[in-house]
């Protein structure tokens, strides 16, 4: 297992895709960190057959080198049919231990959705872009690194709640009186009323 380069893809923060970002950094050597950082994804050969992974999640894809093919697959972790919402880089590292290890599963499984040809002579980086960019008239797409989320506040009454939208502000007093009662919160009604008549 390789150690992830420092700040790769793995600025400060805790959230779900940065700390899977950072196990995926585990998986890969530096040349592979070097292509998800230039392009969004990287490669894994096997044999004839050059594999792309993409780290946000989407499908891999194959250049056949002995058929002069590269094939677009359809495949996702049951999770992610389940409706789950794995991270990306998550996806990308069960992609690449599924094919790493288990090459001929992955493409019994994976649903071949197109196939273009592979243009002639390519090698090292060239074929990389190719992969990279398979999607988009063959030019290669750079990672672009996650921003922090956008929070804003909402305003807040005078009590310290957080205001709702239009149709949460429209109960009355009955209505709010049995939305504290399911979360155990005890109000007073001149509070109940207080609260229906502001957001009328």
């Amino acid at each position: 297992m390789a150690s992830p380069s420092p700040g790769w893809l793995a600025a400060p923060g805790s959230s779900p895709t940065r700390r899977a970002l950072q196990l995926l950094g585990t998986f890969i050597d530096e040349e592979q960190q070097a292509q998800a950082q230039r392009w969004g994804g990287f490669a894994h050969t096997d044999g004839s057959r050059v594999y792309w992974i993409p780290i946000d999640g989407s499908a891999p894809r194959c250049a056949h080198l002995d058929q002069g093919a590269v094939i677009n697959y359809c495949v996702a972790p049951r999770e992610q049919r389940a409706g789950g919402r794995m991270p990306g880089p998550d996806v990308a590292l069960t992609h690449l231990m599924w094919i790493r290890h288990d090459p001929e599963g992955f493409l019994e499984e994976a649903n071949e959705i197109r196939t273009v040809p592979l243009p002639d002579g390519l090698d090292g980086d060239a074929l990389l872009e190719v992969l990279a960019g398979a999607n988009k008239a063959n030019r290669a797409r750079p990672y672009r690194p996650l921003r922090p989320a956008r929070t804003r506040r909402l305003a807040q009454s005078d009590m310290g709640l957080a205001k709702a939208g239009d149709m949460a502000t429209r109960l009355g007093a009955d209505e709010l009186k049995e939305f504290f009662a399911r979360k155990h919160i005890e109000v007073s009604n001149e509070t109940l009323r207080r609260l229906a008549h502001r957001g009328r």
